[in-house]
């Protein structure tokens, strides 16, 4: 009789153990399939976020696949960085390619105002750092070295909230001079516009975006006039509410 009882109580058991084996599998099914949805939804959402067209993603378990034609290394370079941060991702898989076109940017009508070309596209050194309408600010590119690279984050993080700034920059062993007092200056111009971004790229820095007026206008010129090292030119590509303006300084000789 005891025999029976035993044979009956480990029967139950082992379906005991079936039973919590079975709940266990779906739990993490269910668990696996809530990340998978969670990560198409905030890929979508950043994707829209950045009002981005070109960009293509396809999802495979953690995994997000870019593709597409950016117009610029910077706006490539933005969505990498944005989707890097995204949590539950395990890889962003960079699959996208730069448009070859040459985009000509006209004189403006102001008196004094030069000619600018640029061409899509950086040369194997570049920093790029935007802010979006959605008050995210995006550093990508390259660094010249982890230490100047995490002085420029610190620095960056003592004046702008550091759960809306996205960092995505790679150490290269080519840099401008000054690199790390050019970006943090550059930052500060940044911080006076609407949204814009810059771009470091071959001892020329290139500023664009929005401001509020004219006044704020004047201070970005201002900044970089007295603060950028007389070794780096610069462009400033700016909107205002009256009028497009494209004002540059000649190179230093």
């Amino acid at each position: 009789m005891q025999f029976y009882l035993d044979q009956n109580r480990i029967l139950n058991l082992a379906m005991a153990g079936l039973s919590l084996l079975i709940l266990m599998i779906l739990i993490i099914g269910r668990s696996v399939f809530e990340i998978q949805t969670d990560i198409d939804l905030r890929v979508a959402a950043n994707l829209r976020s950045l009002n981005v067209e070109w960009a293509k993603a396809s999802i495979n378990g953690r995994d997000v696949f870019i593709k597409g034609e950016a117009p610029s290394i910077t706006d490539r370079d933005v969505v990498y960085a944005a989707l890097d941060q995204i949590i539950g991702v395990r890889r962003v898989h960079r699959q996208a390619t730069i448009s070859k076109d040459i985009v000509e940017i006209a004189p403006s009508d102001e008196a004094g105002a030069e000619d600018i070309v640029t061409a899509a596209g950086l040369p194997p050194f570049g920093t790029q750092l935007t802010l979006t309408k959605n008050g995210l600010l995006l550093l990508s590119g390259n660094a010249p070295n982890a230490s100047q690279q995490s002085m420029l984050n610190a620095y960056i993080i003592e004046r702008w909230p550091a759960e809306t700034f996205i960092t995505s920059l790679e150490p290269a062993a080519e840099s401008p001079d000054r690199w790390l007092t050019i970006m943090a200056r550059a930052f500060d111009a940044l911080l006076l516009l609407e949204e814009g971004s810059l771009e470091l790229k071959d001892q020329r820095l290139v500023v664009r975006g929005i401001v509020e007026n004219t006044t704020k206008q004047s201070e970005v010129k201002l900044l970089l006039k007295e603060q950028i090292p007389d070794s780096v030119g610069y462009d400033l590509q700016l909107a205002t509410p009256q009028a497009f303006t494209l004002q540059s300084n000649k190179e230093k000789t």
